[in-house]
């Protein structure tokens, strides 16, 4: 499921309930939490607890602010929610069907670094 740009509400976590993914907006971290709620917006711990009450499999978070690490984001949630992710540009997560597995962040393959030039 993804939830969009919003601020922590129950109907997500029911809209979420036993999701394999859920994909979440973690604009802020807690100290900032007043400053999420004032934006409508939430921080990594809310989109955690969310996780964690509606039973999903995998926590991806996304718009994050340029003013957090994501690693930062991403251990904040998972004092929460353990199996948390913060994917980058290009990134994908392949949910597969039940019987094959759980969802798993997948890293794009990236060509290997040309040979540099001989000097004449």
């Amino acid at each position: 499921m993804i939830s969009g740009d919003t601020a922590p509400c129950q109907a997500v976590e029911v809209l979420a309930h036993d999701a394999d993914l859920l994909v979440h907006e973690a604009t802020f971290m807690e100290e900032e939490r007043a400053r999420a709620r004032e934006t409508l917006h939430s921080t990594a711990r809310q989109a955690a607890e969310i996780a964690r009450d509606a039973g999903v499999q995998m926590l991806a978070l996304t718009h994050l602010s340029t003013r957090y690490f994501p690693r930062d984001v991403r251990d904040e949630a998972r004092t929460v929610f353990p199996n948390t992710i913060v994917p980058r540009d290009f990134d994908a997560i392949a949910v597969p069907f039940p019987e094959r597995g759980e969802p798993a962040l997948v890293k794009p393959e990236r060509e290997p670094e040309p040979e540099p030039a001989a000097a004449p």
